[in-house]
């Protein structure tokens, strides 16, 4: 696997301009239209570009904006800030020599994906559609960094991605070590950006919650607005591979398809405005062409999959079979129904011409053989008698497992080489089966026994429960006071005389032990040694209310 290592102090650092709108957004949230205009007036390039935005069809404004502060009014401010971050981005990185990537059409992919990222933002969470755009335009900015850091080792992996065959970012896994989203990641850290920027661009590809809800649903727009933009032609950003949108990705977050089918009218026209406003220009291809791309990829496709449809048919046959005996093996709750169904199975299919499995059971081994055109038979042997049986027989395949499991097959002339891992999931199959049976089996045996010992317990206890029950009715019964205590001291068990003695004595908690220890009395001092050291007692406890016998 080859490696790019990336000098990311080599990536040219974010503009003074930028900067200063970053620091300016970051350090004071309540950023005044006055200040922001004054900074981007400095700046007559850009001044000129965001006026051209403002007056573009994409904001529908009858009157002609000429001041930057108009502009704010009309855009938003935090539209304005977002437009301003990407202008100065976009003028950052200019074509590489001997690039294999159209920055034209990479930027206006961008752009696509940030406008229908913003759009379907707004009929969500409109306070976060400037964040979807933001991060839609940047969502493939790793990709510029590694064109510019290694033109000829990018270039191979353009080349390689021409195809369709695999996505680009799985290709620059493999020959970069690396791809441009975790290089997306790093330059926006190194710029300091927002971590929502960070983060959902680093994910754009398969979106995660790292942050919270919104950096959420904002790596999953732009998902959606990154597949969108190339299903409509949107520019190109290298990535050929033909992607779709499913309803479920629809569905978590909340995009409804009649939203979809507006916008992939009404987008196409806006991009094309602020494509040419912000001095990208107008689409190098026509409609004949993009139409006449699309088609080819269509034809490519159809022929792609016309030839996997062939190698199915081929292959349709062993997988049948495959189906077959690991169906009869799923079903079969038998050692013999195993064997026997299987080995019908294969000798029916024409490839096996003799068959041999079985599997070591308490000490012996049990034995099921068959050969084409005899009826198969059981049998019970030892270790030197299976040996034989696998050196007589003329078995082309098989093993036997450390489990105890074992199958053998003689194939058909050339069967074997034709499709050698078919017959090791064949024989797979069978030993594995015989194995899970086996263990079934068993584990019915174990659960009998659990249960007849569950069931003792279960009675015993009911005895418990029962003589525990009745001592309660004699004690209730009881004209004296009846205690039970535990092994720490405890009260477990008395009747309502025991205690209203105990309460009339002070010794009325739960802790018979400790409430004796708290009193002074000669009575509860020698009731508690006799507790502790479990002997006989009998004494008289003399109090107001009358006079109290323990024994």
């Amino acid at each position: 696997m080859k490696q790019v290592k990336m000098d990311m102090h080599s990536v040219p650092v974010l503009p003074e301009l930028a900067n200063s709108v970053l620091r300016m957004i970051l350090e004071d949230k309540e950023v005044s239209v006055f200040r922001l205009s004054s900074l981007i007036e400095k700046d007559q390039g850009l001044t000129s570009r965001i006026l051209s935005v403002a007056n573009s069809s994409y904001y529908r404004r009858s009157r002609t904006i000429y001041t930057v502060r108009d502009a704010i009014v009309v855009m938003g401010l935090d539209t304005v800030k977002t437009v301003t971050m990407g202008l100065c981005v976009l003028d950052m990185f200019p074509p590489a020599k001997g690039s294999r990537l159209n920055y034209k059409a990479f930027w206006r992919h961008s752009i696509a994906c940030a406008i229908f990222a913003k759009s379907m933002m707004s009929s969500i969470d409109e306070s976060l559609a400037d964040k979807a755009f933001f991060a839609g335009l940047l969502h493939d900015i790793g990709k510029l960094v590694l064109d510019q850091a290694q033109p000829k080792k990018y270039a191979e992996v353009l080349d390689t991605a021409r195809d369709g065959k695999k996505p680009l970012i799985d290709l620059e896994r493999e020959m970069l070590s690396t791809t441009h989203a975790d290089v997306g990641r790093s330059i926006l850290e190194r710029w300091k950006l927002p971590r929502v920027y960070v983060e959902s661009v680093w994910c754009h590809h398969a979106p995660v919650k790292i942050l919270d809800d919104n950096q959420y649903r904002i790596s999953g727009i732009v998902h959606i607005a990154n597949i969108l933009s190339h299903m409509s032609y949107m520019g190109s950003s290298g990535n050929e591979f033909p992607q779709r949108i499913s309803n479920p990705l629809l569905k978590r977050f909340d995009v409804k398809p009649e939203l979809l089918d507006s916008l992939m009218v009404d987008v196409p026209r806006e991009i094309d405005s602020i494509c040419i406003d912000v001095g990208i220009g107008k689409p190098t291809e026509g409609l004949f062409t993009l139409v006449n791309k699309a088609s080819m990829r269509l034809a490519d496709m159809t022929l792609r999959l016309r030839r996997e449809t062939d190698q199915l048919e081929n292959e349709k046959g062993r997988t049948s079979l495959l189906i077959d005996v690991l169906g009869a093996l799923n079903r079969s709750s038998k050692i013999s129904e195993a064997l026997e169904s299987s080995s019908g199975i294969l000798l029916g299919s024409g490839l096996v011409k003799s068959f041999l499995a079985g599997i070591k059971l308490k000490g012996s081994i049990f034995v099921y053989e068959q050969k084409q055109g005899e009826a198969g038979r059981f049998l019970q042997v030892g270790e030197e008698e299976l040996k034989t049986l696998i050196l007589s027989g003329k078995y082309t395949t098989g093993t036997t497992y450390p489990s105890g499991a074992f199958a053998y097959m003689e194939m058909v002339q050339d069967a074997l080489l034709m499709d050698r891992s078919l017959v090791n999931v064949l024989i797979e199959g069978v030993t594995s089966s015989l194995v899970r049976i086996s263990s079934e089996n068993a584990r019915e045996e174990q659960e009998i026994q659990l249960r007849d010992a569950l069931y003792s317990v279960s009675i015993e206890r009911q005895r418990a429960e029962d003589a525990l029950g009745l001592n309660r009715e004699l004690m209730d019964a009881s004209l004296v006071g009846l205690c039970l205590l535990d092994d720490k001291g405890f009260v477990e068990v008395e009747n309502k005389t025991s205690r209203e003695i105990r309460d009339t004595l002070g010794i009325g908690v739960k802790d018979f032990s400790s409430a004796l220890a708290n009193l002074s009395k000669a009575p509860a001092t020698k009731i508690r040694d006799a507790i502790r050291s479990r002997h006989e007692v009998d004494l008289r406890w003399e109090h107001d209310s009358g006079i109290y016998r323990f024994m």
